[in-house]
């Protein structure tokens, strides 16, 4: 699907906020909003008159559209005239108060030496759009087998090996040495129990982990207690002098 509709900026001026709408764009991907802001020198401009603007054809495109059935994320472009509308519109766009990820409002402005921003409108409203599902690359998912995850689990053993966190390291090294031990098992090409083998290899290390973790806390909590059994007897006398 595309719905491209231009608009006449003459006609379409909102009076007070310098804001004229210039074109919206639907596609399967999303839908797109494009403005333009007049030029705020020699008179008074409110940013937040143009920001709940635009905000509100946002909104109001993307109630029409999922009237229609149609979900899509919604995308206002604003073209600035300066750059203390662009810094303006910038905090606008974010302050998650405000437009609590409802739409994206994007401000445009390339400053005196770069590409007008009015130019950038069309060509990122049709980069937007047009990111057809066609140009992402397929993900395929498909069993492993054992062989393939073996050598897998060797590769992160050998990054393990070059970690630089010792107690961490430790444990990731466990963790793959047991999967390795169980994917060595006759019973894991079987059909079905590789991941099986698998599981109980992970469970196995959990309890171990667990048990380290609890042995730690008891030597622990039992030299507290020796060092407060040979601390000498704290003794103060508080009495007042003679």
């Amino acid at each position: 699907m595309r719905i491209n509709h231009d608009f006449d900026p003459a006609a379409n001026s909102e009076r007070g906020a310098g804001l004229t709408v210039t074109r919206v764009l639907v596609t399967d991907i999303c839908a797109v909003a494009c403005f333009m802001l007049a030029t705020s020198e020699g008179r008074a401009w409110d940013d937040e008159t143009a920001a709940n603007r635009a905000a509100g054809l946002c909104l109001l495109l993307r109630d029409t559209l999922a009237a229609a059935g149609h979900a899509a994320p919604v995308v206002a472009l604003v073209a600035c005239a300066d750059e203390p509308q662009f810094l303006a519109l910038h905090r606008w766009a974010g302050n998650q108060e405000w437009h609590r990820g409802e739409f994206m409002l994007r401000p445009l402005w390339q400053g005196a030496t770069g590409p007008r921003p009015y130019s950038e409108l069309d060509r990122i409203a049709d980069q937007l759009a047009d990111a057809a599902d066609a140009r992402l690359q397929p993900i395929r998912l498909e069993p492993a087998a054992p062989d393939a995850l073996a050598q897998r689990i060797d590769a992160e053993l050998q990054a393990t090996e070059r970690s630089k966190d010792a107690q961490g390291a430790t444990h990731r090294r466990d963790l793959l040495m047991a999967l390795r031990t169980a994917l060595r098992e006759p019973a894991a090409f079987q059909a079905g129990a590789c991941e099986d083998a698998l599981s109980r290899a992970i469970e196995h290390w959990t309890t171990t982990i667990a048990a380290r973790a609890r042995s730690v806390a008891e030597q622990a909590e039992e030299a507290v207690d020796s060092a407060i059994a040979e601390a000498e007897p704290f003794s103060a006398d508080f009495s007042a002098p003679a």
